[in-house]
């Protein structure tokens, strides 16, 4: 019988050189993505997102393909929502996402 032990770890420690390339990691990222999400480019997104969403909607008929990309589209609507402040909104998208994805896992598996 073999006997295994378990070394209890000591804690991680960042040394000063890690943390602070970490920090100007993080203050860039978040500088960039300031930088990146401005009101226009924001409402850009949302027009692409939910025309996406309505394109996959309207061609659920053709495929069952379609049915997972309208439920990628409601994901992609609910972010933009959560973005722009319009939280309901993103609650409700997100909730159409899970509802789109059980859809197509049913459809799929009932044809299989």
């Amino acid at each position: 019988m073999t006997h295994l032990t378990v070394r209890a770890q000591p804690p991680l420690r960042l040394s000063h050189t890690a943390f602070v390339f970490f920090a100007r990691s993080l203050r860039c990222l978040v500088k960039g993505v300031a930088i990146c999400c401005t009101p226009r480019v924001v409402t850009l997104y949302g027009v692409l997102a939910l025309t996406f969403m309505m394109a996959m909607y309207a061609l659920e008929p053709r495929d069952d393909r379609f049915i997972a990309a309208f439920a990628v589209g409601c994901a992609l609507s609910s972010s933009y929502g959560f973005l722009s402040g319009a939280w309901p909104f993103g609650v409700v998208e997100a909730v159409w996402c899970v509802i789109a994805f059980q859809r197509y896992r049913t459809v799929t598996a009932n044809r299989a």
